[in-house]
């Protein structure tokens, strides 16, 4: 991920996070010794507490819905 002002972060949600940068545009990533914490992926910081089943429901009522709302406004 990289951020607006240049620094690399390993997901979108560490980017522009103080602390959390692993390199910039110009200098390339900082040495693993430095950074080796901060990479993460973005999967990582969440914790679901919902089974599979019930986080798959979820998400496919969710794509579902979304894809009504493209067939309806042509957009699909």
């Amino acid at each position: 991920m990289i951020s607006a002002d240049g620094t690399l972060a390993s997901c979108w949600e560490t980017a522009g996070k103080p602390d959390w940068e692993v390199g910039t545009v110009t200098g390339g990533y900082r040495p693993e010794t430095k950074t080796g914490e901060r990479w993460v992926s973005c999967e990582d910081l969440y914790r679901f507490d919902e089974n599979a089943r019930t986080l798959a429901g979820f998400r496919d009522s969710v794509d579902a819905a979304l894809l009504d709302y493209l067939d309806e406004t042509e957009r699909l």
